[in-house]
């Protein structure tokens, strides 16, 4: 599992609740809000001044040749940027339905964080100030995911994981930074015709390979990403194996090779959207297929019209099974002053992201903005004894990174 670091964590039980009145006011608030989600508000969008003049719109690229899907582009997704059509049809890309942040952001922030995760009423006061510390520990958490990933990518292709310290340092400044740079040699077994993949390292003073994977070094990334994240990241590298396969094949090569260089180091960060999903979790939502449609349907229904369905729901959950799961959501807009390419070291060419870097000078680092969004669940429970309501939170993960994903939107 992911282990984030303090706020992150649960604070004291003793400082979770104010009266109870108050609780149950701002708790009927909470499902109000997060269940209205009508289409217009105020959630805060990125000015595209603070990346680059060129507003790219072409994010939407296939993946069926990448050995690592990442998004590389200097200004943040056009659906972040004023003025552009996917930020009018797109918006901040809560759920399918309303995709716009329903009222005043900040208020909806405050909200969910007080209801679900336990942050003390007294402390929201200082909003911007948990809004940040919440935008550090993403930052952190990003970078300890994206490190993970790059790790795991050789046991894709049969590969043993490569070290994290090979990956992965710590900064003077509390944070992390990611610096790779490896190439992967896919094999041809002439045999039964399959294609395998490791990771090739040389030794500085001569031509000879050396041993720079450990079996040891198994990094769960399931606690981590979302099952649709991970998917993402094995059909890519396992699709770029079936077409260095074929290609072998016609050229008579059993051996192909491609560096991936990935060094990245977060230096800035803006907090976006934080908002509930009350009764929906992705478990809930996977065991009971009917649930899903029923909250489908509710999101079809105009504000006034969702009272019965939100009735239904707290009676089946809350008073029926005696708890409810809600999802929480969060986004975070990352900069990181970065390098990025995958070059194919037959031909030499830069198939995705920059040129190679120049040895004889100073590689020249990209200011990259990287969408990160992350999911908890959050199942809550009615004291039988105070009548108080308790959250028991989940472990945060990853579920999608600059929408390659299209949000991976729960509903």
């Amino acid at each position: 599992m992911l282990s984030l670091p303090s706020p992150m964590k649960s604070a004291s039980l003793l400082t979770r609740y104010v009266k109870s009145i108050r609780e149950r006011q701002l708790f009927q608030a909470a499902l109000r809000c997060a269940s209205s989600l009508p289409p217009s508000g105020d959630g805060k969008v990125i000015d595209a001044s603070a990346g680059s003049d060129d507003i790219r719109n072409d994010d939407k690229f296939s993946f069926d040749s990448f050995v690592f899907p990442w998004r590389f582009e200097s200004s943040p997704l056009p659906r972040l940027i004023p003025g552009t059509s996917e930020q009018k049809r797109i918006g901040l890309l809560l759920t399918s339905k309303s995709q716009k942040v329903y009222g005043n952001s900040s208020l909806n922030a405050i909200v969910t964080a007080y209801m679900f995760l336990n942050v003390p009423w007294y402390e929201l006061f200082w909003i911007s100030h948990f809004k940040d510390e919440l935008s550090s520990d993403i930052s952190w958490a990003f970078t300890q995911g994206v490190a993970n990933l790059l790790s795991n990518l050789p046991s894709y292709g049969g590969g043993k994981n490569i070290p994290m310290d090979r990956i992965i340092t710590d900064r003077d400044d509390e944070t992390c930074e990611i610096d790779f740079c490896e190439t992967f040699e896919f094999s041809k077994n002439t045999e039964n015709n399959s294609c395998s993949a490791r990771v090739v390292c040389k030794d500085n003073s001569s031509d000879d390979e050396i041993d720079c994977t450990s079996a040891n070094n198994a990094n769960s990334i399931s606690g981590v990403f979302d099952e649709k994240v991970i998917e993402l990241y094995e059909s890519s590298f396992k699709e770029v194996m079936k077409t260095v396969n074929s290609d072998s094949i016609a050229n008579s090569d059993s051996k192909h090779y491609f560096k991936l260089r990935l060094k990245m180091i977060p230096y800035d960060y803006q907090f976006i959207t934080l908002y509930a999903i009350p009764y929906l979790s992705r478990r809930n939502a996977k065991s009971d297929p009917n649930l899903l449609t029923f909250y489908r349907e509710m999101l079809d229904k105009s504000s006034g019209e969702r009272a019965p369905y939100l009735s239904q729901l707290r009676l089946e959950h809350l008073e029926g099974k005696g708890y409810m799961e809600s999802t929480i959501i969060a986004q975070v807009l990352l900069w990181c002053n970065e390098i990025f390419y995958v070059q194919d070291t037959r031909t030499g060419e830069i198939v995705q992201g920059q040129n190679e870097e120049d040895s004889s000078t100073t590689p020249e680092m990209q200011q990259i903005p990287h969408l990160v969004r992350m999911e908890r669940t959050v199942i809550t429970k009615r004291d039988p004894t105070t009548g108080k309501f308790k959250n028991e939170q989940e472990d945060w993960i990853i579920t999608d990174i600059d929408d390659l994903l299209d949000g991976n939107l729960l509903v």
